[in-house]
């Protein structure tokens, strides 16, 4: 692979991945974000910033399958696994983060949603993918 082929793909598949995980980080970088949002959300405050969490994790699915299928090579054999792996890892780091944020904190939870969000993306591409290789197979679909 040369060089330029490398910049390519860096731009074309990692970069989104890398803005949307900086993305991430400044959410959650927000001081007292939890009781901010209370004031628009009253009683669906948890609601609405659980269904966030695991919306901005789906997002990062998404898009680390995408860079990861996009790689080839072992990534490409394994994506789901590493998709997986990505976004659990950035879950808990971020719910790291937090801690140290002031009117934050950790929470487990929070790191649980995420990863759902993330499945739930591996799942719905999956379902995607499984639809399209039917509708190859049988030209009535």
């Amino acid at each position: 692979m040369s060089s330029i082929s490398k910049v390519q793909l860096f731009t074309h598949s990692w970069l989104p991945v890398l803005l949307w995980m900086l993305l991430i980080f400044l959410f959650s970088s927000q001081a007292y974000s939890g009781a901010v949002t209370a004031t628009y959300f009253g009683s669906w405050n948890v609601p609405v910033r659980k269904f966030a969490h695991l919306a901005e994790y789906f997002v990062l699915a998404v898009l680390a399958r995408r860079a990861f299928a996009q790689s080839g090579g072992v990534f490409a054999d394994r994506q789901q696994l590493f998709t997986l792996v990505l976004c659990a890892v950035n879950a808990f780091l971020d719910e790291w983060h937090q801690s140290f944020v002031p009117g934050r904190s950790a929470c487990l939870c929070d790191a649980l949603v995420d990863i759902l969000g993330a499945a739930l993306a591996i799942l719905v591409m999956k379902a995607i993918a499984k639809t399209r290789v039917d509708a190859n197979r049988d030209p009535r679909l």
